[in-house]
């Protein structure tokens, strides 16, 4: 069996929150640890998002399990179609403040 090519997307709010948090990581010299952890979930959401982090609700008319994840030091929030190959992220936060 071939697995499953995900498709893997960006909401406005979490592509906004990203670049936040980017910029706060950049000036505190915390870019590597915040590039480390993108890496890492990206991996995780394109091979396997239905076991990644934990469900938090589902929407029936979208098809769609909404879950969380952490990989530290960031937290996202993503949906997962229930027919199709497909991952969008909805949320990022940054879980430490930039200056630890």
């Amino acid at each position: 069996m071939t697995p499953e090519k995900w498709s893997l997307g960006v909401t406005g709010t979490a592509d906004a929150e990203f670049t936040d948090i980017r910029g706060r990581a950049i000036a505190a010299g915390r870019i590597h640890a915040i590039r480390a952890a993108v890496l890492g979930i990206r991996k995780a959401l394109l091979s396997t998002p239905r076991e990644f982090g934990e469900p938090l609700r589902h929407f029936r008319a979208m098809r769609m399990t909404v879950r969380s994840a952490a990989m530290l030091p960031l937290y996202i929030e993503f949906g997962v179609h229930d027919d199709q190959p497909m991952v969008v992220i909805r949320r990022f936060r940054w879980m430490s403040a930039p200056d630890e």
